[in-house]
């Protein structure tokens, strides 16, 4: 009797735990169990942005947006499982900021869902979530696994966290040296760079671009051309930017002028093989075309400031014509020699001036 009301107790308690199992809630991928809510922190990784969320009450950063900041990401479809690693070879570029607006700090902006992935970090399981079918863990697992500064700036709403890596956070990570047109210089922290900006101040690409438009006024548009052109060659990483600057200012130069070459410079030289004056003209293609021909005009003036006899002339001017069929590409500053023939007595050129120019694309400028 006691064996039989064993297997009967024993029945029972399986029959009540098969009954739990069953009716035990499972919550399904598509579920909502939370809200991101609006905010406006800024969230920082070795000085770099990356785009955040509010969940709970804490910040919170995609995995996959890891990759651009310092992290191997790894998903596996079969184990459903999303692997980071930490590479400290790797170079933290950032990722494009996507911000959550449009609401009142606090409101909830769109929803949490529930997700059967699992998020490990260098073998150690976080938590996470599904906010937009991408995987979020919270900056606060971050920096207790990696980080070894991790900061809270109440003043610009910002949460920076410093990795640690195999190597020691470079300076320039964290940092950005801020120019102003007065010649000052100032170390800022790069969550704060956007208030500088604001103030007047400048990161090292666009303060080339504030002094080029500043030389534009006080010297010229080929002085700020020029300069653009040996910052280029003076940091070479920010030849994109310079050289988009570069181009603007050169299609400012050609509204102004209305013509698609500006005449620099004219010098006059004794040609040594035949003692015959020639005339040197610089040019500067302000077009982003390239151009075949083009063909110009200017007065040969003597030492007196009389106009000279010169070849080929006609009864109302005297001139001094030339053309160049050479080739000449967008922005480029060429120059071309021609022979005074018959003018030995110049000395100088004036009012020199573009008559045509012939494109490689077929179109012609004329004046």
């Amino acid at each position: 009797m006691r064996n039989t009301a064993r297997k009967r107790l024993l029945s029972l308690a399986l029959a009540v735990l098969l009954a739990l199992s069953v009716i035990a809630p499972v919550i399904a991928e598509d579920t909502v169990i939370d809200w991101v809510l609006y905010t406006n922190v800024r969230a920082f990784i070795n000085g770099a942005e990356i785009s955040s969320y509010n969940v709970k009450g804490y910040t919170a950063v995609v995995v996959e947006d890891l990759m651009y900041y310092g992290f191997d990401v790894v998903w596996n479809n079969n184990t459903k499982t999303l692997s980071a690693s930490l590479n400290p070879n790797k170079k933290i570029t950032g990722a494009i900021i996507e911000t959550v607006s449009g609401g009142a700090s606090g409101e909830p902006a769109m929803p949490v869902y529930a997700t059967n992935i699992r998020t490990y970090f260098d073998g150690e399981l976080f938590e996470s979530y599904n906010v937009g079918g991408r995987t979020i863990v919270y900056m606060d697992d971050l920096s207790a696994k990696y980080g070894f500064l991790y900061e809270w700036d109440e003043e610009y709403s910002a949460l920076s966290l410093s990795i640690r890596n195999n190597y020691e956070t470079s300076h320039d990570l964290l940092y950005e040296t801020m120019y102003s047109l007065a010649g000052e210089t100032a170390e800022v922290q790069k969550k704060h760079v956007p208030s500088w900006e604001e103030a007047g101040w400048y990161t090292l690409p666009n303060y080339f671009g504030a002094l080029a438009d500043q030389k534009i006024n006080d010297e010229g548009y080929n002085e700020a051309v020029e300069y653009l052109e040996q910052s280029v060659k003076s940091y070479p990483k920010y030849a994109d930017i310079l050289n988009n600057k570069k181009n603007a200012i050169l299609q400012r130069w050609y509204r102004a002028t209305g013509c698609p070459i500006a005449i620099i410079e004219t010098k006059v030289t004794a040609n040594n093989r035949r003692d015959i004056p020639e005339v040197t003209v610089t040019f500067r293609n302000l077009t982003q075309k390239t151009i075949v021909r083009y063909d110009w005009r200017g007065t040969c003036i003597d030492a007196y400031g009389h106009m000279t006899s010169d070849y080929p002339y006609d009864s109302k001017y005297y001139y001094f014509g030339g053309y160049d069929p050479d080739t000449h590409k967008p922005g480029e500053r060429f120059s071309a020699t021609w022979t005074l023939s018959r003018n030995e007595q110049t000395v100088r050129m004036t009012n020199c001036y573009i008559t045509a120019v012939a494109f490689e694309d077929g179109t012609i400028w004329r004046r």
